[in-house]
């Protein structure tokens, strides 16, 4: 699981030095970016949620779900991520914090966005922290890459080394594909424990 790092200013062009393993994961998000039109087709459920709602999205990195919904009409959002980095990159003011101690009002929160995120954390203990801070009836959100052949073929090749020298946005992918493949293949191992 990563933690905050040291402040980076990324995807201007220049070299970015990344020096812990938080640095490198942050360099290789902020340069493998998925497009908005599919961001706002994966949340399109959310136009039947209705736009006041509170969302408060868990991972939100740079904060693009939010930026998103916000394109989509939603108007209130709150990003949490436990990266101070990716959230200075974020167009809306973000809470840096870990989500096992998510520091919310019991009953505050209308919906709980976790996109892409889950495998980064302890399950039970996220949660039992989402299930705390969400008001009664309120929804959790949680959205995974559905496995296709065009993504399995692309997940392949980024993960063959010599392809980053020749393409260096493949590079970037494999750092941050290594690790979820890290983070989802510790998920398997508590597995047991989260379906108790």
């Amino acid at each position: 699981m990563r933690s905050g790092g040291a402040s980076m200013k990324p995807r201007d062009g220049g070299q970015i030095q990344a020096t812990t393993e938080s640095e490198i994961w942050e360099e290789a998000y902020q340069n493998v970016r998925r497009s908005m039109g599919r961001r706002k087709q994966l949340l399109g459920f959310f136009d039947w949620i209705g736009e006041e709602k509170t969302v408060l999205d868990l991972g939100t990195g740079d904060g693009l779900d939010i930026q998103a919904l916000e394109e989509m009409g939603h108007k209130r959002f709150i990003g949490f991520d436990i990266s101070h980095n990716l959230l200075q990159d974020s167009p809306h003011k973000g809470v840096v914090g870990d989500a096992h101690k998510i520091p919310f009002r019991d009953g505050s929160i209308d919906i709980v966005l976790a996109n892409s995120v889950i495998h980064h954390f302890d399950f039970p203990r996220m949660a039992s922290e989402i299930v705390r801070v969400l008001k009664p009836g309120g929804l959790f959100c949680y959205l995974e890459q559905r496995p296709t052949l065009a993504r399995s073929i692309l997940d392949w090749f980024t993960m063959q080394k010599w392809v980053g020298t020749i393409i260096p946005y493949l590079k970037h992918r494999r750092i941050a594909l290594s690790e979820e493949i890290e983070d989802y293949a510790g998920g398997l191992e508590n597995y047991p424990n989260i379906a108790r």
